[in-house]
Formats: structure tokens, sequence, C-alpha cells
């Protein structure tokens, strides 16, 4: 595992507010497809469900696209949408609460075949 699209640090939303990221990899990452994203969460206070919605950033369609997201991991479904040629991508993390909320850590793993055939995995969980 390498890491890369990872953020380790604090994110405090006001209610309703949304904070937009940038996962950039400090160098490309050539790819022939991206097999999977995983978006894994850790919060100040778990809840029965995280009042929280990703928005992920279709670059190839300019359309944001919503998931709810869960406390341990979230799937991202046809994660090679989101990506873009060089391997970045936005994400939009949403509160849907009245209340504040604090993230203590989001991150993102991905796993891309490369031109080559390799198999690689991207990021810490």
């Amino acid at each position: 595992m390498r890491d890369w699209w990872s953020c380790n640090c604090s994110i405090n939303a006001a209610a309703g507010e949304r904070k937009l990221l940038r996962f950039q990899p400090a160098m490309s990452i050539l790819h022939e497809s991206v097999l999977e994203i995983t978006a894994y969460l850790d919060a100040d206070e778990i809840t029965t469900k995280p009042m929280l919605l990703f928005e992920f950033w279709d670059p190839y369609s300019a359309t944001w696209t919503s998931l709810e997201p869960n406390w341990q991991d979230t799937r991202v479904p046809h994660p090679g949408d989101y990506v873009f040629p060089e391997g970045g991508e936005y994400l939009a993390v949403r509160n849907l609460s009245s209340l504040p909320f604090g993230l203590e850590n989001l991150s993102l793993v991905m796993v891309v075949e490369t031109q080559d055939g390799d198999l690689i995995r991207f990021g810490t969980e």
C-alpha cells in the first residue's frame, strides 16, 4: 500500500456546511482502470448514521454524485467515473445536521490496474 489520498487532519463543518477536498497524488498515477475506491471515516461522535453526505465530482460528465457514508468504510460505485487521468479526485463532505460536526480522519483507498496489468493499491485506511 502506498501513501496517497490520505487526509489525516481535523475537519470541522458547521451545520449545513459543505467542505471541498482535493485528493491529488504527488506524481501522476498512470492507470488503465480504477477498480476500487473506498472511503474510511472516523468522527468525534458516532451515532446510528453519519449525518453527512459525500459528493464525488465526475469530471467526465461535469456532475456531482451523492453517496451516504458508513462509519467504517464506504465503497464508491463506478470508481473510474471520479478519477482524473493523472489520479486526482474531488470530494465534498456536506454536514446534514443542524449541529457542527468534526471529522478526525477521512481517507480514501484506491486500487488501480496499471497500463501493464499490475494491480496497485494507494492510500491508508
